[in-house]
């Protein structure tokens, strides 16, 4: 797939996590030498890696557990040199916590 800006990309695969049941987050980018701008951008599960404080108990004291998710879910884009468009060469659609609806 080609996507003229990271913007195109974005709504893309965040429409795509929605129909599947998660969020997306910007995670990591690199940029070109010179004025290239940005060369190389990646969007992940927005539970990626992150540690959640969950409150047991109602009332705010007492036991804590923290729920922490291994999603792996990302789809990165490049742009080759002397091309105006981004590709994706790297899809990853694994998605291992429990998806929510709201």
């Amino acid at each position: 797939m080609e996507f003229d800006s990271l913007g195109e990309d974005y709504d893309f695969y965040n429409g795509y996590a929605i129909t599947i049941g998660f969020g997306i987050q910007k995670h990591s980018s690199k940029k070109g030498s010179g004025d290239e701008g940005l060369v190389m951008k990646e969007f992940v599960c927005c539970k990626q890696r992150k540690k959640v404080d969950v409150n047991l108990n109602p009332i705010g004291k007492g036991d804590k557990a923290y729920a922490r998710s291994d999603c792996r879910a990302k789809v990165a884009l490049l742009k080759p040199n002397g091309h105006n468009k981004f590709v994706v060469p790297v899809f990853k659609e694994q998605n291992y916590h429990v998806a929510s609806r709201g």
